[in-house]
Formats: C-alpha cells, sequence, structure tokens
C-alpha cells in the first residue's frame, strides 16, 4: 500500500482522474514485473511463455497510460500550421525557420534544414493572361 502511495505522490496527479489513472498505473506495472519475474523463475515453457506474454501486454497497457496521462496534462491540443508556397522557374526555396539581423549588429543564424533548386517548375502564364 505505501508503495502505489508513493508513486501516486510521484505522479503528482492533478485532479480525480489523474489520480485514478495514477492507481491504475501502479497496479499494471506492479503486475508486469510480478509476471517477468515468473517467466524467469518458471521451468514450464508453456508457463514462461505464458506470463512472458501477459506480461508484454500489460507493459504495453503502462506505456498507453502514461501517454494518456500526457495527454489530459496538456489538454489534448495540437496547433497544425500549413502553408503553401509556390516555387516557379528559377526560384529557390528554403524550408524551415528563417532568423533575420533586427539592425542591432547582433549576428543571427539562419537553421538550414533544406534548400533546393526548383527542377520542374510550374509555368506561370504571362501576367497580362491571369484572371484577378
Amino acid at each position: 500500500m505505501n508503495a502505489a502511495l508513493a508513486v501516486v505522490d510521484g505522479i503528482r496527479p492533478e485532479n480525480e482522474t489523474e489520480a485514478m489513472l495514477a492507481v491504475q498505473m501502479y497496479g499494471t506495472h506492479e503486475t508486469a514485473m510480478q509476471l517477468l519475474v515468473k517467466a524467469k523463475s518458471a521451468q514450464n515453457p508453456h508457463v514462461v511463455q505464458e506470463a512472458g506474454n501477459l506480461a508484454i501486454k500489460l507493459m504495453r497497457t503502462y506505456t498507453a497510460q502514461i501517454e494518456a496521462l500526457s495527454k489530459l496534462r496538456r489538454g489534448g491540443e495540437q496547433k497544425v500550421r500549413v502553408e503553401h508556397v509556390h516555387v516557379y522557374e528559377g526560384g529557390q526555396a528554403v524550408v524551415g525557420d528563417v532568423t533575420v539581423n533586427s539592425g542591432s549588429g547582433q549576428r543571427c543564424e539562419i537553421p538550414k534544414r533544406s534548400t533546393s533548386q526548383v527542377k520542374n517548375p510550374t509555368k506561370l502564364p504571362p501576367f497580362r493572361d491571369r484572371v484577378r
């Protein structure tokens, strides 16, 4: 019981749901470890296989519980930023974050992720033919 309370305290649940998940995590981990000990000490290959398989399933469950706790804490929010960029004939593109000098004389580095010359550019029709 003290070990379970120590684990729950270590997880530092922020609400009742996280506390219940912490208790489940303790039970899952403890049972998986007991099954691994059983598999290690068993003489019967069938017992080794069964205990090992159950331990693996419980360890996967424990990993899923950790992910669930993490998602609960961050609120499940995701930010997706989609940008569409056209690079035309003769153009070059830089993919990544670009930082410019603010004029204060400080040195700024531009992280280089990918630069490429356009090999098959899309040709634009002449400007006068474009519809506005």
